[in-house]
């Protein structure tokens, strides 16, 4: 942002707020900072903190929420796939048990059926 509309903004609203810039110290070093510029009619208060730490953290957060997300999704097709390949051998399963007691059941019957067996 040009200066001049940095102190127009300042006039009109008694303070203006960067919440991220670059800056470099005294030994050469690049570091991210906010700035805070607040109009105190006969002098200007700027207040400069460093958050290049923070900055790193967002960054380290935002990169870790991605690989995150990314794992979730590949486990869930891993899951649906896995899912979907037991589906036959359950149902498989399933019918061999049913098989099962339909005979026990056909047996009890013929039990039944036979003469003096009451």
């Amino acid at each position: 942002m040009e200066l001049q509309k940095v102190f127009l903004n300042l006039k009109d609203f008694g303070f203006v707020y960067f919440d991220h810039i670059g800056a470099k110290t005294k030994a050469g070093k690049t570091i991210d900072t906010e700035l805070y510029l607040v109009d105190r009619t006969k002098l200007i208060q700027c207040n400069v903190r460093d958050i290049t730490e923070r900055k790193k953290k967002e960054t380290d957060l935002r990169l870790y929420h991605e690989n995150l997300a990314e794992t979730i999704k590949k486990n869930t097709a891993k899951l649906k796939d896995k899912i979907h390949e037991l589906e036959p051998m359950m149902v498989e399963k399933q019918m061999s048990e049913l098989k099962e007691t339909i005979k026990e059941l056909e047996e009890q019957v013929a039990s039944l059926k036979k003469p003096g067996t009451n």
